[in-house]
C-alpha cells in the first residue's frame, strides 16, 4: 500500500534534495510497539517520532501497471546481535508489516512531504553478519513460505534458557551461537542447523 504526502511532488521536484529512508516495523498491533530505523547518520526525528540510525537498506521498487508495489528486500547489519535478537523474540518477524518512507532532509520539518510503501516480511535469511528480508505486498497472502521459523547454521534459534533450550545453569548471557552452546555444555539443546550449506554473501551488495 502506497501513501503520498500531499507536498511530496513539491519537494521531490526541487533543485537539490538529501532523500532520506525511515523504516517502521509493527512488532505487535495490539500493543502498537514498532521498531524505527534509518540508515541517515545520528538518527532523526519527523512527524514527532523518532528513528534510529542502523545499518539497513533496501532494494529498487518496481510498480504493476496497475500500480501495485512488487517484490523488495530488506537487508539490515546483524553484526551487533541486536537484529538476531529481535528475530528471536518475535518468530522471525514473518508476517510483519513494514512501512518504508520516504523524506528530504531540506523539508523535514513538513509532515506532508513523504511517500510511503507498506509491505509484509514473508521470508528471512541469517547470516554471522546481516539479516535479509524479502517483503512482500500485505494483500499478497498466498506468497508466505514456509516453514515460520528461519534456519541458520550457526545461531540457536531458541529463547536462552526457555523451554527448548532447558539450560538450567548458573550463567545468565548466552550469544546463540554453537561455539557458545558447547560452552555451556548444552550443545545437543542446539536450535541452529550446522549442516546448512554456507552461502556467499555480503552486506550492502554484491
Amino acid at each position: 500500500m502506497r501513501v503520498v504526502g500531499s507536498t511530496f511532488k513539491q519537494a521531490k521536484n526541487a533543485p537539490t534534495v538529501k532523500p532520506i529512508y525511515l523504516y517502521s516495523i509493527l512488532l505487535d498491533e495490539t500493543s502498537n510497539t514498532y521498531k524505527r530505523w534509518t540508515s541517515w547518520a545520528g538518527g532523526i526525528e519527523f512527524d514527532g517520532i523518532q528513528y534510529d540510525h542502523y545499518p539497513i537498506t533496501h532494494g529498487s521498487f518496481r510498480e504493476t501497471i496497475s500500480g501495485k508495489i512488487q517484490k523488495s528486500k530488506l537487508e539490515v547489519s546483524n553484526v551487533s546481535r541486536e537484529t538476531q535478537a529481535l528475530i528471536d523474540n518475535n518468530d522471525g518477524l514473518r508476517g510483519k508489516k513494514v512501512t518504508i518512507t520516504q523524506i528530504w532532509f531540506e523539508y523535514i520539518g513538513d509532515a506532508n512531504a513523504f511517500i510511503s510503501d507498506t509491505f509484509k516480511i514473508s521470508d528471512s535469511l541469517i547470516t554471522q553478519n546481516r539479516a535479509s528480508f524479502t517483503l512482500s505486498s500485505p494483500l499478497d497472502v498466498m506468497d508466505i513460505r514456509l516453514p515460520r521459523r528461519s534456519l541458520t547454521r550457526v545461531f540457536c534459534r531458541f529463547r536462552f534458557k526457555g523451554n527448548e533450550c532447558a539450560y538450567a545453569g548458573s550463567e545468565s548471557t548466552c550469544d546463540k551461537t554453537l561455539q557458545r552452546c558447547r560452552e555451556l555444555d548444552n550443545v545437543n539443546r542446539f536450535g541452529g542447523f550446522p549442516a546448512t550449506p554456507l552461502q556467499r554473501q555480503s552486506f550492502g551488495g554484491s
